[in-house]
């Protein structure tokens, strides 16, 4: 997996595999890492938001990508 490698990951998730599915399974693969909610970029309300795979960020938009960094 890239983040083993120390790369950073950029993801549009699915609507039925989110953020939360997305932090479930790095952990069950002892991957703990940043994860930060990009919702709605480019408009006035736009919206960031970080957390780890112990405690992930909600999203609060349909619009948004997820981005994972080594923590």
């Amino acid at each position: 997996m890239e983040l083993r490698n120390g790369k950073n990951v950029f993801l549009l998730p699915d609507s039925s595999f989110g953020v939360h599915e997305i932090a479930q399974l790095l952990k069950s693969r002892s991957i703990f890492s940043k994860l930060s909610i990009c919702e709605r970029l480019a408009y006035p309300d736009e919206r960031i938001s970080t957390g780890t795979t112990e405690e992930p960020p909600a999203a609060e938009s349909n619009l948004y990508c997820i981005v994972i960094t080594n923590a």
